[in-house]
């Protein structure tokens, strides 16, 4: 009964001393994340750099504010589905280890699905996008 009692203040303290971590600084652990994802995820740069390379694109096409608006949540889109894929993927692997197990590797199948979903919708969002403007001159209204 004693060693319960320890047990449960012992956890009691490591939750209380994490949640006050948390509340200090959060955006501590969120960079602490994406720079993390970013070292070690390849995916993820590899997206990362297409946004920035179609945010040039769109720069030169001199996208107005609606156009704008539209190529930020696409891409804030494809990096947070890919932030999603990439916790997915670690905790599936921390959850099974080295062991294979046929319901992680569907899980982490759907949670990639998800990614290639994105990816597919926000491509052709751009592509519409580059052809509706003025420069792109294919679907711009006479």
């Amino acid at each position: 009964m004693i060693a319960q009692s320890n047990l449960t203040e012992e956890c009691s303290r490591q939750a209380s001393t994490q949640l006050q971590l948390c509340r200090e600084a959060p955006h501590r652990s969120v960079l602490g994340a994406l720079i993390t994802v970013w070292r070690n995820e390849r995916m993820f740069r590899f997206q990362s750099f297409c946004c920035l390379t179609f945010t040039v694109i769109a720069a030169f096409l001199q996208f107005d504010v609606l156009r704008w608006a539209i190529t930020t949540l696409a891409i804030i889109m494809v990096l947070s589905t890919e932030l999603i894929n990439s916790a997915v993927e670690r905790l599936a692997d921390e959850r099974v280890g080295s062991q294979f197990s046929k319901n992680v590797r569907e899980l982490k199948d759907i949670s990639a699905g998800a990614v290639l979903c994105v990816g597919i919708a926000a491509i052709t969002v751009g592509i519409l996008l580059v052809l509706s403007t003025p420069a792109g001159g294919v679907l711009t209204h006479r």
